[in-house]
């Protein structure tokens, strides 16, 4: 019976060295001393390729966002990028409206960076997009906020929110106001 036990012991401590080495392994790319501005060039050239990129894009800066580390498991932190050339920047954005960005099998989302007074405009059209969107219309947000809507026949553009539900009562719903209201409040959203 001692002697089981003892070998039950070894193994024990065996099995708390091989976890100890495996959590050191996957805990060292987050404590890499790799610059961030270069980790996010590299990854950025080795999944968009040399057809899109034909050499690593230039930044002039890449960090965190300022969040706490989360958990396992939870969403991770964003990465802030500054482009060096404009050019550069479009390529990537214009990419991954059409592909999917990937690192270690999870998928990465590229947004450009706008003030929150064009954010909040942008979110107001957040709800006829999902209306025509269930619909199967093809619309998309453009800069600064504006809404290109591609319809049967023609392509329609709108300032604001309550000219595209218009749009949306006449043209392409059911005749159904979207959200029960004409009134989008983008500080529901955040």
């Amino acid at each position: 019976m001692s002697q089981l036990v003892s070998e039950l012991e070894k193994q024990r401590a065996s099995l708390r060295k091989d976890m100890s080495e495996l959590i050191q392994e996957s805990v060292k790319p987050l404590q890499s001393s790799v610059d961030p501005t270069e980790f996010i060039s590299d990854l950025l050239m080795g999944s968009l390729g040399p057809d899109v990129l034909s050499k690593p894009p230039e930044l002039e800066r890449a960090h965190r966002s300022l969040a706490p580390r989360p958990g396992p498991g939870g969403r991770p932190r964003p990465f802030l990028i500054c482009f060096h050339h404009f050019q550069e920047r479009e390529k990537v954005l214009r990419w991954n409206r059409q592909h999917e960005l990937k690192y270690r099998d999870t998928s990465l989302r590229v947004y450009p960076d706008v003030s929150a007074i064009t954010a909040k405009k942008r979110a107001a059209f957040n709800k006829i997009k999902q209306a025509l969107d269930q619909k199967g219309v093809k619309c998309r947000l453009l800069f600064p906020a504006r809404l290109k809507v591609s319809f049967e026949d023609g392509t329609f553009t709108f300032e604001t929110p309550e000219d595209a539900h218009a749009f949306y009562v006449q043209r392409a719903g059911d005749g159904q106001r979207v959200g029960g209201s004409m009134v989008f409040l983008a500080a529901t959203l955040y």
